[in-house]
């Protein structure tokens, strides 16, 4: 039995919904001026590129996606196994995940769609992991697989529709 995802196929925004007005956006920005090397991470609305903000969500079967970012052509993945506290990264190859509706008896709704992302490997839901913001050096903010939280307002990203 497949799981119906809680967004269609189509363009996103992607924001924390822990963030005030969800003003925090999954987001990636070249490494350096006219790099063609990218990093992911999670900027302000108003510091992400236009681009870097965008992100394209493919379904492949269900709830299961892959999730591609417009500006670099990237796909978030990881490296290798998943495991917990692993950086989330950019790949060329797709990777797939799973995207549930998180929080579905709250009574409230922001603009677009709650979601969990959690991994998918081999057809097989792993150990229950999430993506989660991590701070960086710097004042940077990116994005590690976490132990998923039901009470962790940092794993439920808002998606959306642009």
């Amino acid at each position: 039995m497949t799981t119906e995802a809680p967004v269609k196929s189509g363009l996103y925004r992607i924001a924390r919904l822990d963030s005030p007005k969800n003003s925090q956006l999954l987001s990636v920005r070249p490494k350096h001026f006219h790099s063609e090397e990218y990093l992911l991470g999670v900027e302000s609305e108003s510091s992400a590129s236009p681009e870097g903000g965008l992100w394209w969500v493919e379904l492949v079967e269900g709830s299961i996606a892959t999730i591609r970012n417009n500006l670099s052509r990237t796909y978030l993945s990881y490296d290798g196994d998943p495991e917990k506290d692993k950086p989330v990264t950019l790949s060329t190859e797709p990777r797939q995940w799973t995207l549930q509706e998180a929080y579905p008896e709250v009574n409230f709704r922001p603009a677009g769609s709650c979601i969990n992302v959690t991994f998918w490997k081999d057809g097989a839901w792993g150990p229950e992991l999430a993506l989660d913001p991590v701070s960086l050096e710097e004042d940077k903010v990116g994005v590690a697989l976490k132990a998923c939280s039901t009470r962790s307002l940092s794993q439920v990203w808002c998606f959306t529709e642009v």
